[in-house]
């Protein structure tokens, strides 16, 4: 799943949580939350990974691109 969907899931977990009346806080299911977590901490290392190649590829066009 990637990083910007568990996001997505984190914030609708907090939006559709309970309200606690005349307050701004909401009570969400624990377990969902730390799944959620647990999610993203395993995506994190693969996205920054993917985005480091990108930018690594990127640099190389580049400098081919300059040799010719």
């Amino acid at each position: 799943m990637a990083v910007s969907n568990i996001l997505d899931e984190i914030e609708n977990l907090v939006v559709d949580g309970k309200h606690i009346v005349f307050t701004n806080k909401s009570i969400i299911e624990e377990p969902d939350l730390v799944r959620l977590i647990d999610d993203l901490r395993n995506e994190l290392p693969l996205e920054l990974q993917q985005a480091e190649q990108v930018m690594q590829d990127k640099e190389a066009i580049l400098t081919e691109a300059r040799e010719e």
